[in-house]
């Protein structure tokens, strides 16, 4: 009886192991929380497939063409349809642009007004610390943190196709790959 405890243990073990592999591997569904930001532990939506976007004074020319393009990257390919707003208060994403210092992100997505697992208001922030960032640099990281307030999680690794969702800087992909339009789509 002594030595069927460790073979049993052993066999959990190698369960559990086996069972976490698809996890793991797959990435197959990029939907969750984003790290830092997002509805806590369980990720939010978009209230609707019409978000309306402002940006605020503090977004220069310069990012607005760039998030523009990521906007319409977005429209195009996808079910959403986007319009922008002259005011705040008629928003469903705010983007504003700072120097918040050296956090580690150069944009990141907040829910800041949580109605289960809706989202009525997203902050978008981008942060100018970890540049200075060409246009398309600034229009990847557009669509990610646009991706997020629609309800995409992070790829852990780089993608076969390639998806501005790849977390990190160092992949600069301008669109959403056919998984990620699957899921916006499916959803919206």
């Amino acid at each position: 009886m002594a030595r069927r405890a460790p073979i049993a243990l052993a066999l959990v073990f190698v369960s559990s192991f086996v069972v976490s592999i698809p996890a793991i591997t797959a990435q197959a569904n990029p939907f969750g929380p984003a790290i830092g930001g997002g509805c806590a532990e369980d990720w939010c939506y978009n209230e609707n497939n019409h978000p309306r976007i402002w940006y605020a004074n503090s977004v220069t020319q310069a990012w607005i063409t760039s998030l523009e393009n990521a906007r319409f990257e977005l429209n195009v390919t996808t079910d959403i349809n986007s319009t922008t707003v002259a005011a705040h208060d008629n928003s469903d994403w705010s983007n504003y642009l700072a120097n918040y210092g050296n956090t580690g992100w150069a944009g990141i997505t907040n829910c800041m007004d949580r109605n289960g697992d809706i989202c009525r208001h997203w902050h978008l922030r981008y942060n100018t610390y970890q540049g200075p960032f060409t246009s398309l640099q600034k229009q990847t990281i557009g669509c990610h943190e646009f991706g997020h307030s629609v309800g995409l999680f992070h790829y852990g690794t780089h993608q076969t196709n390639p998806s501005c969702m790849e977390e990190g800087i160092m992949h600069f992909h301008q669109q959403y790959n056919p998984h990620d339009k699957s899921h916006i789509n499916g959803y919206y």
